[in-house]
């Protein structure tokens, strides 16, 4: 007779870190799948969002592809109960820009490992982006690195 406990010990890097990323709030964009243990792309905010990756790569300023969101794009945060489905604040793009989530890395106590989910930009446009935006920066070190 054998007993199959759970271990987490066992279970691999990535899906420990999605796991405990999953206890949260999901980033926006994306929505919690609890059967696979991942993290899938919204289908109507993902598309969205990635064209405001796009606007960030030509070199538009924040203001300019904050009011294209709102407005052209149709962009709200995502509603969770009583919260949410208010238009983006700036700080609101800011944080999503600097999250290394949308390049496919999840952060795990002290560690940043590959995540199982689909990132919605590649490491070299994360990278791009973090360089514009450090150019904005007056005498801020750089927030993020990738593996």
């Amino acid at each position: 007779m054998t007993t199959t406990t759970y271990d987490p010990n066992k279970l691999q890097i990535t899906h420990e870190a999605v796991w405990r990323r999953m206890h949260s709030l999901p980033p926006m964009g994306y929505l919690t799948d609890f059967k696979s243990y991942k993290m899938i792309p919204d289908s109507v905010l993902f598309p969205k969002l990635r064209k405001v990756w796009e606007l960030v790569l030509e070199g538009q300023p924040i203001q300019r592809v904050l009011k294209i969101a709102n407005d052209e794009l149709g962009i709200r945060t995502p509603k969770h109960g009583t919260l949410g489905g208010k238009p983006l604040l700036r700080c609101a793009i800011y944080k999503m820009l600097s999250d290394p989530f949308y390049a496919g890395i999840v952060r795990s106590r002290s560690r940043a490992v590959r995540g199982l989910h689909e990132p919605m930009v590649t490491d070299e446009e994360f990278l791009r982006v973090q360089a514009l935006l450090q150019k904005r920066r007056r005498n801020r070190r750089p927030r993020v690195a990738l593996l």
